[in-house]
Parts: C-alpha cells; structure tokens; sequence
C-alpha cells in the first residue's frame, strides 16, 4: 500500500535517504557533539587558532578579568564580553560554536584563561 502526502504529488515511499541537519551534515550521527568529546586544551588569550577538524566544534572558556570588555572573535564576527563588576566577580564565561575552517581568538593577550575547553 502506497500513502500518498496530500498536496505533495509523491508518495512517502519515495523519501529516502538521510535528512540534512542544521549544520550541514545529515542526520547520520554527525551533528555536533555525536563522536566528540569535551577536551581541556592549552590556549593562549591574543592567539589566532583554527577549527582544522572538518566539523563544527564548541568551545568553553573561563577566564579571571578586570573591568572593561574582552572580545571573542571566530570567523571574523567578533563577540563582545563585557565585565562590569571585576571587584566582586573577576571572571567571565564564553560558550561559543567554531565553524569548521574558522579562526578563533580572545582578545587581549594579558588576560588570565582559567579553564579552556573545547568539544570536538
């Protein structure tokens, strides 16, 4: 038996094969965070990376601060991080995808990064 969706003109048998995800791939187990793993690696604020892995990472960042603004640029769209109560809470957070094939960087080499992890 042969259902047909109304409107469509085709019948539902004829839809096959995988169904593109939001980040480009399909829906196959290769969406962000299917095959990775949360990792602390060693970066350095003022540093340009690259997303070299071929698919969208996350990254999560901590960082201790003093008043003013830090900004987190990847694929060139910079992100501001402003920080107006250093005195009671001198760290700020950043949790941001990376595209694959984008750069990333903190601003501001003289920022202290506490805690720098990256799902990928």
């Amino acid at each position: 038996m042969t259902t047909t969706i109304t409107g469509a003109g085709f019948a539902a048998s004829q839809l096959t094969g995988a169904l593109p995800a939001l980040d480009g791939g399909a829906l196959t187990g290769v969406g962000i965070g299917n095959g990775q793993t949360w990792q602390t690696v060693t970066r350095s604020a003022g540093t340009t990376y690259t997303n070299s892995t071929g698919r969208t990472i996350f990254v999560s960042i901590s960082f201790s601060a003093t008043k003013g603004s830090r900004t987190f640029t990847t694929g060139g769209v910079a992100h501001g991080v402003d920080i107006s109560n250093a005195t009671q809470y001198p760290r700020a957070w950043v949790y941001l995808p990376i595209v694959a094939g984008d750069t990333y960087v903190l601003s501001d080499a003289a920022t202290s990064i506490d805690t720098w992890f990256e799902l990928r």
